[in-house]
């Protein structure tokens, strides 16, 4: 079973992290866990697991299973 975090961005922090998500062709929560699997040492041959909800870069929640195509 995991755990959910929340964390707080400044706004220069959220902006860096978006553009880090997009050059890498992530999410913004799943560069976040990329990067913290990665300083954790957990990173290596394991995939970040997509989630449905996201929280896009300015703090709204989007539920992707419910999006129309």
């Amino acid at each position: 079973m995991g755990k959910q975090l929340s964390i707080y961005l400044d706004e220069q922090e959220a902006k860096r992290l978006a553009e880090m998500a997009r050059s890498e062709c992530r999410r913004p929560v799943d560069q976040v866990r990329f990067m913290l699997r990665r300083s954790l040492g957990l990173a290596e041959n394991q995939q970040v697991e997509v989630t449905n909800k996201v929280q896009n870069d300015v703090g709204v929640h989007q539920d992707l299973a419910n999006a129309v195509p």
